[in-house]
């Protein structure tokens, strides 16, 4: 049996990108492994995959030519890996994973994995203003005074909180489809509340 990642390990994905891990969460819902993990390149994306999956075997029909036997095996642990290498390595991801935990820690729902860095950055009062709206015209308020007063980490945590991958782009295209999520979900909620399914 292969063991379940750990925080500060790397892996490669089978089709030769590198990743870093930063957790192993419990989903709050089903209760299935989620591993968090971080892109070692371009933008240094955030993604979230069930352990399960992130486990598995490289489906050879669909991919013959796959190198390795895993969809990720481990990448053994370089010197740079040893010191201080729990700790996550940029500002940005260390703000998102902080507020996951914060968020978490806040819920009697779940239990999270986390490991939980000392300190946490200053989060933005617009931000935290929107995660303690109760309503969906609360939120679309606060994001609508957003507009020029946040930056692009803030909005990295409301993805992350979210539950929304990041859309890359300008301060004001994440703001744009921040307030989409808000709005579909507000579409897809109201019609169960009414019904009461």
């Amino acid at each position: 049996m292969r063991e379940i990642p750990k925080p500060g390990e790397r892996y490669r994905h089978f089709k030769n990108k590198e990743y870093q891990i930063l957790a192993v969460a419990t989903h709050s819902e089903t209760g299935e492994k989620m591993v968090v993990y971080q892109a070692l390149y371009g933008e240094y994306g955030v993604w979230v995959r069930p352990l399960s999956m992130f486990m598995e075997e490289v489906d050879r029909v669909k991919y013959p030519e796959a190198a390795q036997r895993y969809r990720f095996e481990r990448i053994a642990a370089g010197p740079w890996e040893n010191s201080k290498q729990q700790e996550i390595r940029t500002t940005r991801t260390t703000h998102v994973v902080n507020e996951g935990v914060r968020r978490s820690k806040m819920s009697d729902a779940a239990t999270h994995s986390w490991d939980i860095p000392q300190e946490e950055p200053e989060l933005h009062p617009l931000v935290a203003e929107f995660l303690d709206q109760e309503t969906t015209e609360g939120r679309l308020e606060v994001l609508q005074r957003m507009s020029g007063k946040v930056d692009k980490r803030d909005l990295d945590s409301l993805c992350f909180c979210l539950d929304m991958n990041p859309v890359g782009g300008s301060v004001e295209e994440e703001l744009d489809a921040i307030r989409q999520c808000i709005r579909m979900q507000q579409r897809y909620d109201a019609p169960r509340l009414r019904y009461g399914k």
